[in-house]
């Protein structure tokens, strides 16, 4: 009797199943790398999105910018520009509008915030009628005095002397007579916007008036 012996593969014996253990590692490396890259283009998405909001928020203040200019234009018609915004607000003080600033409440002022200078001048704010759908919309004009009387000083432009003026002072197109010169006012109107998904925003803009 003879005995054969069958042929078999060079190195059959030595695999171990090392092609699957990096396998498997590859294949764990790949998951991570593809759930990272979903979990950026979601955050990527979110700050467009906020960032998309903030901008509107900040676009819609707008309409308070121009109702502020329309209260402060009363105002000066009424002669109700030393009128400070206490609690209760005097007789014919309208909501809205204070006569002198507070610089220790307001940035950037130390340890002052946004946030903390509307949480003060936020009880005299006014609110802009039919505002944008879907925001929340205040204002509030303030006389950059640090007095509500004026005895303060304010802050205030150099003084303006283009003009021309009759003999009696009153602005005339009489040539070679200049009028007194006169020092403009200058007013802060803040806005504060809030929208969608808690969005606030907080706009100024300055006017003077002469």
């Amino acid at each position: 009797m003879t005995l054969t012996r069958r042929p078999h593969a060079i190195g059959y014996r030595k695999q171990t199943g090392v092609v699957l253990v990096i396998t498997l590692i590859v294949l764990v490396a790949m998951m991570l790398a593809a759930i990272s890259l979903i979990r950026s283009v979601d955050t990527t998405n979110i700050i467009a999105g906020n960032l998309a909001f903030q901008s509107a928020a900040t676009d819609a203040a707008d309409v308070g910018v121009m109702q502020a200019s329309a209260l402060l234009t009363a105002v000066v018609k009424a002669g109700n520009l030393y009128c400070d915004q206490t609690l209760p607000p005097p007789a014919g003080c309208p909501k809205g509008y204070r006569s002198r600033i507070e610089p220790h409440l307001e940035p950037p002022y130390p340890n002052t915030t946004w946030d903390s200078y509307w949480n003060n001048v936020s009880v005299n704010a006014q609110s802009v009628v039919n505002p944008p759908a879907g925001f929340s919309i205040d204002y509030v004009v303030e006389r950059l005095c640090h007095s509500a009387t004026g005895a303060d000083t304010c802050s205030e432009a150099t003084p303006v002397e283009d003009r021309v003026c009759a003999a009696g002072g009153g602005p005339k197109d009489a040539p070679g007579q200049p009028c007194p010169p006169i020092t403009p006012i200058y007013y802060r109107v803040t806005v504060h916007s809030a929208g969608p998904r808690n969005t606030v925003s907080y706009v100024q803009s300055i006017f003077a008036l002469y």
